[in-house]
């Protein structure tokens, strides 16, 4: 399955056909995993460590595939099942990549007060990506040393002010 011979209402029609046979579903779903994980890594691009491009791409894909998975698959829960594993292995795939620090960078950089806000950083896409995250304390301990160094950033600047 790939984007360019990817048709919803054809693979709707094949979806109806395959589910009456028995163990009919079983390509059609290897092939819809690797679809999704072959379409989100494509569209991080070379901005995967960037915490913005990491939580809206993730976030991006799972809107998109929540939508497939209802109108083409009609939320069968093989489908479902298999595109949160697709999701959960992109977002944790790499631990090298520090999927937790990356989340943490994010949340902290919408939580930072700025002249300007930043309307692609959401509190939604950010539940959206810690949903698909497996060890969420790898999102924790990077989260209080942020938090910490925001509190402490505040405290010192109020206390100049004071001078």
């Amino acid at each position: 399955m790939t984007h360019e011979n990817f048709n919803g209402p054809e693979l709707h029609k094949c979806f109806n056909v395959l589910k009456l046979i028995e163990n009919g579903l079983v390509d059609l779903v290897k092939d819809y995993e690797n679809y999704i994980i072959d379409f989100t890594t494509k569209k991080f691009g070379k901005d995967f460590n960037d915490p913005k491009v990491f939580v809206n791409v993730i976030a991006e894909a799972h809107e998109k595939f929540d939508k497939l998975t209802t109108k083409t698959f009609d939320r069968h829960r093989e489908f479902t099942e298999i595109m949160d594993r697709a999701l959960r292995t992109i977002v944790n795939g790499d631990k090298l990549s520090k999927p937790g620090d990356k989340l943490a960078r994010y949340s902290d950089a919408m939580l930072r007060k700025s002249a300007t806000p930043d309307a692609e950083r959401k509190p939604e896409n950010l539940g959206i990506a810690l949903k698909y995250l497996n060890d969420k304390e790898q999102f924790e301990k990077p989260y209080q040393m942020l938090l910490a160094n925001r509190l402490l950033g505040l405290i010192l600047y109020k206390s100049l002010l004071e001078c």
